[in-house]
């Protein structure tokens, strides 16, 4: 602990905590002994809430604990990302970066695709809940397992090389794309684990601004011979409209706009990590399958290996679309 946590008066040490306080702990498997324990031992830096009231940000063991000025009253609190365990990314040779930026170039060329797939990836704050393997974050979780599961065994096994595309949407924060058209290869196997290292879940989880900008990315390669995938991983309802009805009705819409133009080249997914809803997702496969699309909906617990079980299955998919286009072409 630090000179300037030496100034923490005694009072901070028993803080009145807010009811969202104790509602995102009970969420993220908080417990009031690591509140205390960052309080008393962390580090602490000045922050500002949304309302511009400063704060301070006590972080220790993996917890970051939010405080008023004073220091007498919780305001919230979260598990830090990759907390308890890392992933060595992969040394990158001098041969892979280059075939790395030819990949890029001959991605200019849409007939030399062999697939594109756009994963929207659940970032809201329910993503930050440390439910799962090994008392790891659900975000975390999902990013591990897209990076080894996804990318890095299907490029040992040559199911996926660098014809195959990956662009990365986020579904939260500013739904834009995180990653966009990089080829499937060991750079972007490390630009994953980045992604998992630095992005950090909060705030609300809608399906229509994420579906939107999906559709702008699966409709940039206009060629037969390419096989399109549209894949979520999500652990919640979507919070777009308070009635659940209307933003399954917007989103089944949305869902066959892009299956009537595209048919069986494209595949529409969904991974349902956790143990919650998932009435709208499943509404969002079935219409696909209404338009000759394959469809699929995996529920997946919160075990690293139900999780990459159904990754797999999912590549699997994957390789028979492509395979079955090869046949037609």
């Amino acid at each position: 602990m630090g000179d300037d946590n030496l100034n923490i008066p005694s009072i901070a040490l028993e803080v009145l905590p807010t009811v969202h306080l104790a509602q995102r702990c009970a969420e993220r498997n908080i417990s009031p002994v690591e509140l205390n324990a960052a309080i008393k031992y962390g580090t602490r830096t000045e922050g500002q809430a949304r309302n511009g009231r400063r704060t301070w940000l006590f972080s220790y063991g993996g917890v970051t604990y939010v405080t008023d000025y004073s220091m007498q009253i919780g305001i919230t609190s979260w598990a830090e990302q990759c907390w308890g365990f890392d992933i060595e990314k992969v040394p990158i040779s001098q041969q892979m970066k280059d075939s790395h930026n030819e990949a890029l170039e001959r991605a200019l060329d849409h007939s030399t695709w062999n697939s594109h797939a756009v994963i929207v990836v659940d970032q809201s704050g329910s993503m930050r809940k440390t439910d799962a393997t090994k008392g790891v974050t659900r975000s975390d979780l999902v990013w591990l397992c897209l990076a080894v599961d996804y990318v890095g065994k299907r490029l040992r096994s040559g199911e996926a090389t660098s014809r195959d595309y990956v662009s990365l949407v986020e579904l939260g924060g500013n739904y834009d794309s995180i990653l966009k058209e990089q080829p499937l290869d060991w750079i972007l196997y490390n630009r994953i684990i980045d992604v998992m290292r630095s992005l950090c879940p909060y705030g609300h989880g809608k399906y229509l601004p994420a579906i939107k900008k999906a559709q702008e990315l699966l409709s940039t390669n206009k060629s037969g011979k390419c096989a399109l995938q549209l894949v979520f991983l999500t652990d919640g309802i979507p919070s777009d409209h308070p009635c659940q009805e209307e933003c399954k009705y917007q989103a089944c819409n949305q869902i066959a706009s892009l299956a009537c133009r595209f048919g069986s080249r494209l595949t529409v997914g969904g991974f349902a990590v956790g143990v919650e809803q998932y009435a709208t997702l499943n509404a969002m496969v079935k219409t696909a399958e209404e338009y000759n699309c394959k469809g699929f909906l995996m529920e997946a617990s919160l075990n690293v290996e139900d999780l990459s079980s159904a990754f797999h299955s999912m590549s699997t998919l994957m390789t028979e679309t492509k395979t079955t286009m090869t046949d037609f072409k």
